[in-house]
């Protein structure tokens, strides 16, 4: 088993599922919109769909906080930004510009901006240790502005 927290969540991991207990604060109702949206069929392919627990729910309590569950994959760590999947992360970029974002509307106003600039604020931390974060940053400025 594999823990690691931050302020806002705590993460475990047993064998290949991850389970995340999400900040105290987490609006149910905002994650279980995002959660619906990674299992759509629409994205297939492109997000990871959250695993459901034993009881059919996409989302559970844990104590006072929300609990998640997902497939468990490569851990990545701010130490290796080299080891970070740059080409991959592009092509993700690509796929989520061609989807038809119709109907999707919700998931910019549950907290997705914060969460692409916050991952931006930490990809910018190495990206004078490695050439394609450049690529990401001029992937990112074709973005509309949320």
């Amino acid at each position: 088993m594999v823990l690691s927290g931050r302020q806002d969540g705590i993460v475990v991991r047993v064998a290949d599922v991850v389970i995340k207990a999400h900040a105290v604060d987490a609006d149910p109702d905002e994650l279980v919109i995002r959660l619906r949206l990674a299992s759509s069929d629409r994205l297939d392919g492109t997000l990871l769909r959250p695993l459901r627990f034993p009881d059919g729910n996409l989302v559970n309590w844990v104590g006072e906080r929300l609990a998640t569950a997902w497939s468990a994959g490569e851990p990545l760590t701010p130490d290796d930004p080299d080891g970070a999947p740059w080409e991959h992360a592009g092509q993700l970029l690509a796929r989520l510009h061609a989807i038809d974002i119709t109907g999707f509307g919700l998931l910019f106003r549950s907290g997705a901006a914060g969460r692409v600039a916050r991952a931006i604020q930490r990809m910018d931390h190495c990206a004078d240790r490695h050439p394609a974060a450049a690529l990401v940053r001029t992937a990112l400025e074709t973005l509309p502005r949320w």
